[in-house]
């Protein structure tokens, strides 16, 4: 993603629609443009007088954020404009969910992490701290690491912290309990926290998986044998056909199943099934659209036209690259959480089959028409040519001092 003031960015509107009424959707073409949402954030449309509720989506390379120099009594301010994603250092708000390039995390200052480990201990951060975009996380439990933020905790429930006699990512256990993990983030990627509480290996393609549905190797999933066989076995991902019993996959990165997507089947309550036949109307504000389409306006028809949107667009594409990027991280033993992360394992060994995944296994929605130029989930951030800086801890960038001067002669 370039994190550039785009001036040559093409306009994009239409709208979206509930079954019964339509609702605009903007796609802006500037930085510093009025906003009420961006592609990455929630929306929060803007109720004009008539009661119209207008949605104003950022480009794919910003964010939708308060204007640091808006004035309630200038009519023409916005009090939020599309602000750039930052880079490494740059500045961030950590209200907002996503401020920073996808792949980094915002941060207040760097503190070091302490030699022992107290899971009682608190932190509390100034409301004056300026926080920034960093990368953090990178590292699974037993890589080395230098300060706790290394280390992959993706919720409060896992806390993996730096041990500051090791140096290595370890999980924080309570000491009343008996055990090495209570999840399978306390465990290397190659292995998965069993209902004892112990770390063993992952089960292998065809084994049995009836003691934790989770416990399958990465580019597997975990399904019943057959309608007939509630046993469980670790099956290939996008493998199983027609009327065959299913479950659903999970991945941080895009759609995941267990049924042959290139065949038009998905999972629907435990059994392949074919996805539902496509609604042709030109006035779905009246007329309901199938389960896995949208209701979308454009002017030409502001009645609104069912859209596929549910799905992967190329579910063939899908179902390659997808296969790719999971057998890449079964055969280097990294993790799906973090791999969109700079500097961990799934990155460093997997970027390209990852970036195609996420390219051709993101649903479609209508933010996401709001992608700038060729944008796509396979090129915004670090799939793109953005380099993400050699260090995992660094000073703030100047970018606001330069929106600064850009604000101030634009309000």
């Amino acid at each position: 993603m370039r994190l550039i003031i785009a001036l040559t960015i093409a306009l994009c509107m239409f709208q979206y629609v509930s079954a019964q009424s339509c609702t605009e959707l903007t796609c802006q073409k500037f930085a510093l443009s009025s906003c009420t949402g961006d592609i990455y954030n929630r929306l929060v449309a803007k109720v004009e007088a008539k009661g119209v509720q207008i949605n104003l989506i950022c480009p794919s390379q910003y964010y939708c954020g308060d204007n640091p120099f808006w004035n309630a009594s200038n009519t023409e301010s916005s009090e939020r404009i599309c602000l750039p994603l930052g880079n490494v250092g740059h500045h961030c708000d950590p209200t907002i969910p996503v401020t920073c390039v996808p792949g980094l995390q915002c941060y207040p200052p760097f503190t070091p992490a302490p030699p022992v480990r107290d899971i009682e201990a608190k932190v509390e951060v100034d409301a004056t701290t300026v926080y920034t975009c960093q990368i953090l996380n990178f590292l699974t439990v037993g890589e080395k690491c230098s300060v706790t933020s290394d280390c992959y905790s993706p919720d409060s429930r896992t806390q993996i912290e730096c041990d500051g006699f090791t140096r290595t990512c370890t999980p924080m256990i309570p000491s009343s309990k008996d055990s090495t993990c209570i999840s399978d983030d306390h465990c290397p990627p190659n292995q998965f926290c069993n209902q004892t509480t112990n770390c063993l290996p992952r089960v292998a393609l065809g084994g049995n998986c009836s003691e934790n549905a989770d416990s399958c190797v990465v580019n597997a999933i975990c399904a019943s044998v057959s309608i007939d066989n509630n046993n469980m076995t670790c099956i290939p991902i996008f493998s199983r056909q027609e009327n065959e019993t299913c479950s659903f996959g999970s991945s941080y990165h895009g759609f995941l199943d267990a049924c042959d997507i290139s065949k038009n089947v998905y999972c629907q309550a435990g059994i392949c099934r074919a996805a539902p036949a496509p609604v042709s109307t030109t006035n779905c504000s009246k007329d309901a659209c199938s389960s896995n389409q949208r209701c979308m306006c454009t002017p030409a028809n502001p009645s609104g036209e069912c859209i596929t949107s549910y799905i992967p667009a190329d579910t063939s594409a899908c179902k390659t690259t997808a296969l790719a990027y999971f057998d890449c991280l079964a055969a280097s033993n990294c993790a799906d959480g973090n791999a969109n992360v700079p500097k961990s394992c799934g990155y460093q060994k997997c970027k390209k089959p990852l970036c195609d995944y996420m390219g051709a296994c993101n649903t479609p929605n209508p933010f996401t028409s709001c992608f700038s130029g060729n944008d796509n989930f396979a090129t915004i951030g670090f799939c793109g040519n953005l380099t993400p800086g050699a260090s995992s801890i660094t000073s703030p960038a100047i970018i606001i001092t330069v929106l600064s001067v850009i604000l101030a002669l634009m309000f």
